[in-house]
């Protein structure tokens, strides 16, 4: 018999850094260039089959302004891990991620993570465009002992490497867990 886990995950960041996009790209394989900021919370749901189990990701997506951040807390209740993202071409969102990182685990614990530098289809150092590298993300994650994974919604690049890596670190909660 199959058994079947839900997970609770949440994509954190500022806004503008492509979460919506990125779980648009994993969940309905769908990019839309001009893809409106989150209002609120929005909710997706991707099963994933590993042959003897079903992980079954509820992802909630939270809008990264700042008055949002006011509800965050609700908002990361019963998480069971998170993909904190930032823009590779705005360093800005990179700093800031680790005041994300740090609510999530103020409000509940430490959870699973994978750090996702996204838009890295944006850089182009002949045009100057190089913002954070590879190197760095990956000095960056290893801080929060993460895997860092680098993606383009745009080209679906890596958007399914993120969530996998994710999926992978999540264990089901035992009785009295």
């Amino acid at each position: 018999m199959m058994r079947r886990n839900v997970f609770k995950v949440i994509i954190v960041g500022e806004g503008g850094v492509g979460k919506t996009c990125l779980v648009r790209r994993y969940v309905d394989d769908f990019f839309a260039q001009d893809m409106k900021m989150t209002i609120g919370v929005d909710l997706s749901v991707k099963t994933i089959n590993n042959g003897s189990e079903d992980k079954i990701l509820q992802i909630w997506d939270l809008g990264g302004q700042p008055h949002f951040k006011d509800v965050a807390d609700i908002y990361f209740r019963g998480a069971s891990g998170m993909l904190a993202v930032f823009d590779v071409t705005r360093k800005a969102s990179l700093d800031r991620l680790v005041d994300w990182i740090d609510r999530v685990h103020g409000m509940i614990g430490k959870i699973p993570i994978v750090i996702v530098g996204n838009k890295m289809d944006l850089r182009n150092p002949a045009e100057g465009i190089v913002g954070i590298t590879k190197e760095e993300g990956g000095q960056f994650a290893a801080k929060f002992e993460s895997p860092y994974i680098e993606t383009s919604a745009r080209n679906n690049t890596g958007v399914a490497d993120a969530f996998m890596a994710l999926a992978k670190k999540l264990v089901p909660k035992t009785e009295g867990n």
